[in-house]
């Protein structure tokens, strides 16, 4: 059958702290992938969307199992991915405005639609931890079970 897409968008906000290439993250993923022995039937693809056409984005969320994304307007293609799709995104879980270094509370636009879009099993992660060895195993092991419940159906 078809194989799996694991689609991870890479560099997609101006904000530095959101601007994330997830190197560590894929290479993870790979290996990880690789152990399960689900190589041939799982693709690990990063795509820095902004390069891309709405129309390109949306046609290649509609086909991906799991999107890897920072949160802000990078996660906003998700709302393209099938139902039952895996949603993970990676938000500021410390910080200051990156425009004026004020406090703020994380923005939670993401937090609010996509929390309600039920036909997505949507996870988040704080960025302050996203390479330690602890939080990448936690990654494999998400990403690992959601395609574990995908190509079961």
């Amino acid at each position: 059958g078809e194989r799996a897409i694991v689609l991870v968008s890479v560099r997609s906000s101006n904000d530095p702290k959101r601007n994330l290439d997830f190197g560590r993250q894929v290479a993870s993923l790979e290996k990880y992938i690789a152990a399960m022995e689900l190589g041939d039937l799982v693709e690990v693809r990063k795509v820095q969307m902004k390069g891309m056409s709405v129309r390109e984005q949306m046609e290649l969320a509609a086909i991906s199992s799991v999107y890897i994304t920072a949160a802000g307007g990078g996660a906003m293609t998700a709302m393209f991915l099938p139902a039952g799709a895996s949603l993970i995104v990676f938000y500021d879980d410390q910080g200051k405005n990156w425009k004026k270094g004020d406090e703020y509370n994380p923005a939670m636009l993401d937090w609010d639609y996509f929390n309600s879009a039920t036909y997505l099993h949507v996870s988040w992660l704080g960025i302050s931890e996203m390479d330690g060895e602890g939080k990448l195993d936690l990654l494999n092991k998400m990403v690992g079970a959601d395609l574990e419940r995908l190509l079961e159906e």
